[in-house]
């Protein structure tokens, strides 16, 4: 259980306790800061200093963008992302057609959000859409 100093009407240099737990500084019942020991803000900084993983859904958004730029309503159906902890961790976004064939495995790094795709790969994966889709335009006949 933490300790509360509740409306600090003097100044004051140093707080004599252990700080196994932090002391809060409150004003009018509402709490406006903390004091916790050296260690604790330690911790906290080595975890604020953490990189940040990218979830599943963040990295699937990225790799759409990535993917179909200013496209819409793409013949391809976007996978779950499968998680691979890799040397560097990535989220691998799978595509496939509508009948089910895979055309395209993205990858995203989980630790900077970059998209493992250039313009050469997004051009053929997208000329594999194309035929596929005029291939099968006689299966689905074009309304006038």
């Amino acid at each position: 259980m933490s300790q509360a100093i509740k409306e600090v009407s003097i100044p004051y240099t140093t707080i004599k306790t252990n700080l196994t737990e932090p002391v809060i500084l409150q004003e009018e019942g509402k709490p406006i800061a903390a004091v916790i020991s050296v260690k604790d803000f330690e911790d906290y900084q080595a975890f604020r200093n953490q990189p940040r993983r990218l979830s599943a859904a963040e990295a699937r958004r990225i790799a759409n963008r990535a993917l179909f730029q200013e496209l819409v309503g793409c013949a391809l159906n976007v996978g779950d992302p499968i998680w691979a902890p890799t040397p560097i961790p990535v989220w691998r976004i799978p595509y496939r057609l509508f009948t089910g064939e895979i055309v395209a495995v993205i990858e995203v790094r989980a630790d900077t959000g970059e998209v493992q795709l250039d313009a050469h790969t997004r051009a053929e994966i997208l000329q594999k859409v194309r035929t596929q889709t005029t291939t099968h335009d006689d299966k689905f006949p074009h309304q006038p």
